[in-house]
């Protein structure tokens, strides 16, 4: 008997269309089975732990034939830089080699007590022999996810391979939409049965050294027969195609090297937020027990709902005391307090998302007989500061430093389908800037960064011909206008400059770039209110009139380009022509419509960013030999230069990167030359910031 796994027909219905092509080659293969086809795979050929006399005449045997070679790394741990390299996968289309550099024997505790397979002097052998083959340049070298595999070989075994091919930036390039790992792959272009897991589901084991080989090999043949596949597929997916994945391969050996550079983390600010935002929580936690009682929730009220107060006894918090990370309690909370319960999970719990919670809150205002002072809405507020502490703490506040002191954060090219790069370990990419302070340059260097005002938006207004938008650019360009948000909130709100507040601009900002992102006045409503909780839909509906009326260019350039991709099912960005493929046709408010219309901006700006990072590396790094890139986040690149060279190095790159781009429109960028990534406090308002650098100078002093 013989079993397909696919996907279910309905998952695809419902709005999946992007898997149908993946559908209709499952069932193929279900009805080539009952025809009688086999799969052809087989694990022959495979050699497990082979002498070093092999190893070097498969290395010189792949050489002289000018084959193409696939490799694959395990290791104990995801971290490329600490990980401990267990074996290599080597396949060079008809045979395959695992060498083991560690076998497992037994464990002492919960760590495992590792054995080197070959001498010191067979091990420069090997290396020396893998090293030639992997660098040749009569041998296409692929892998999969082969930055990581790159920077294993250079960190933990001090020898260079070069990637030719990676099968993982091949397929993104090719087919966005899908998933790109090698379970996938295998399963769409290979005939090997699913080995991932074993027949319960659960992972493979990487105790067993024999069962490791295996799968290393497998990975490596699964690769080269990909490979084979993709490199005719790429071509032909789009026109652009083979020039996109030319520049992606780039971007990801920058990628790799801003990893391997890392950045500093200073010790003394990650001990002083996690402080601030640790007392930020608990002040928060204890005005939500404070508001319970004025409300006057009583341990009764809970009879018919949950028992929280027992609960709160067996933890020792006290009787009657609320613990908002428990979901089971928020949700008997929100029934007393009269909050419709509409994000509950199957399970019954109650999510405490942004969304949710801002709804609540506006349902309390306007439907709950709520005002300003009413102690339900001082809950609220107390619970969505609790939360919002509470998750930067767990997640920015916490990163893994190595031993030199830096974090090196992971950089992929093959996630977003825009173009833009995903950051992972710590994600770096959605770092709050109040938390960037904790990222600093190392003694004697700067860190030099820039990135470009308002891209995406000065992007939409160039595409969109919006002239409202192109003026009041060129004026502030010229120094003669205000931020672009400042125009935006006149529009808005209709008021003069003079009358504009602070408030007013940060809710124009978020106002902006939801309609930027073809937001309807759902999701506008809601960027909106995050920013002022206060503003009610009523007159937000007439601030959303008052903004389509005075920008009517924008709006109709976007529902041009939901039209087009409607209809032709995939749009290209408009400076590299990167190809972004859609499977329905867009509604108002829905995540395609967004997706269109979002493709002509931050495609747009992620190419800007692409090309400019490429003219910094090509024509101003060589100048300044200890320049050496250390992220690029969305629309900010940034670089660790040495002190003697770092203002000269920013005004060479600013020249390089402030090029004409679309329409002959030069975009400036605002250079930095700094000692921290970011001051502390520098995401929040003028009073939060300057609160946190008070506080931050008597937390140095009571240390000193």
């Amino acid at each position: 008997m013989w079993i397909v796994p696919t996907i279910h027909p309905a998952f695809v219905l419902r709005n999946n269309r992007r898997y149908s092509g993946v559908l209709k080659h499952d069932f193929a293969r279900a009805i080539s089975l009952l025809h009688g086809w086999r799969p052809a795979w087989r694990d022959e050929h495979f050699a497990y732990r082979p002498a070093v006399d092999s190893i070097e005449a498969f290395c010189e045997g792949a050489i002289g034939r000018r084959a193409t070679v696939t490799y694959d790394f395990e290791t104990d741990g995801q971290h490329p830089m600490i990980c401990n390299v267990r074996c290599l996968g080597l396949y060079d289309g008809t045979h395959g080699i695992c060498i083991p550099f560690l076998w497992r024997k037994g464990e002492t505790g919960k760590k495992a007590n590792w054995y080197e397979f070959y001498g010191e002097e067979d091990r420069k052998r090997i290396l020396a022999a893998v090293g030639k083959l992997l660098g040749s340049p009569r041998v296409t070298a692929v892998a999969q996810n082969g930055q990581f595999d790159q920077f294993v070989a250079k960190a933990r075994l001090n020898v260079e391979f070069k990637l030719d091919n990676d099968t993982m930036v091949m397929h993104h390039v090719a087919q966005s939409y899908l998933p790109h790992d090698l379970g996938f792959l295998g399963s769409i272009y290979t005939d090997i049965c699913h080995y991932k897991s074993d027949e319960k589901g659960a992972k493979w084991s990487s105790r067993d050294d024999g069962q490791l080989w295996t799968y290393c090999l497998r990975d490596a043949k699964t690769t080269h027969i990909v490979h084979e596949t993709l490199k005719r597929e790429l071509p032909i997916s789009y026109p652009r195609a083979p020039e996109i994945y030319t520049i992606d391969m780039r971007m990801a050996d920058i990628c790799r090297g801003m990893r391997e550079a890392g950045i500093q983390v200073d010790p003394a600010m990650l001990a002083f937020l996690r402080d601030w935002y640790g007392q930020k929580e608990a002040r928060a936690l204890t005005k939500m027990r404070e508001t319970l009682k004025d409300v006057g929730m009583k341990r009764t009220d809970f009879a018919d709902l949950l028992d929280i107060f027992a609960k709160a006894e067996e933890a020792g918090t006290g009787e009657g005391e609320l613990r908002p990370g428990s979901l089971a309690e928020l949700r008997a909370v929100f029934t007393y307090l009269g909050v419709p319960l509409t994000a509950v999970t199957g399970t019954g719990l109650i999510s405490t998302e942004k969304d949710f919670l801002l709804e609540a809150r506006a349902f309390l205002l306007t439907q709950g007989g709520a005002d300003k002072n009413d102690p339900r809405i001082a809950f609220m507020d107390y619970l969505f500061a609790w939360r919002e502490c509470s998750k930067v703490r767990s997640t920015f506040l916490d990163p893994e430093v190595l031993p030199d002191g830096r974090v090196h954060a992971n950089f992929s090219v093959h996630v977003t389908p825009t173009g833009r790069l995903s950051g992972s370990d710590p994600n770096l990419q959605n770092q709050p800037k109040e938390i960037r302070a904790i990222y600093v340059a190392k003694p004697g260097h700067s860190i030099v960064s820039w990135d470009w005002d308002a891209l995406e938006l000065r992007l939409a207004a160039l595409q969109s011909g919006e002239k409202t938008l192109i003026g009041a650019f060129d004026a502030f360009d010229a120094g003669r206008g205000p931020k672009i948000h400042y125009v935006n909130a006149e529009a808005i709100f209709r008021r003069p400059m003079a009358q504009i507040t602070e408030p007013m601009y940060r809710a124009a900002k978020a106002f902006c770039y939801a309609v930027l992102y073809f937001g309807g006045k759902k999701t506008t409503f809601e960027a909106v209110h995050e920013e002022d909780p206060d503003m009610l839909f009523g007159p937000f509906v007439r601030c959303y009139d008052n903004f389509k009326g005075a920008r009517p260019r924008l709006f109709a350039w976007q529902e041009a380009q939901v039209k087009r991709g409607s209809v032709e099912r995939h749009l290209d960005s408009p400076v590299l022509g990167r190809r972004r493929w859609f499977f329905e046709a867009a509604g108002d408010d829905s995540p395609e419509a967004a997706a269109m219309v979002n493709n002509g901006c931050q495609s747009g700006a992620a190419d800007v960013v692409t090309l400019a990072n490429f003219r910094v590396v090509d024509e101003v790094c060589p100048r300044f030999p200890s320049a050496k890139q250390i992220l690029q986040v969305h629309d900010e690149l940034a670089f660790e230069v040495d002190d003697r060279e770092a203002q000269a190095f920013a005004k060479a790159a600013k020249l390089v990167v402030e090029v004409e781009v679309i329409k002959g429109w030069r975009l400036p960028v605002a250079v930095k030359v700094e000692k921290r990534w970011a001051e502390a406090g520098s995401g929040l308002t003028v009073e939060g910031k300057a609160k946190v650098q008070r506080a931050w100078g008597k937390w140095q002093e009571q240390r000193a």
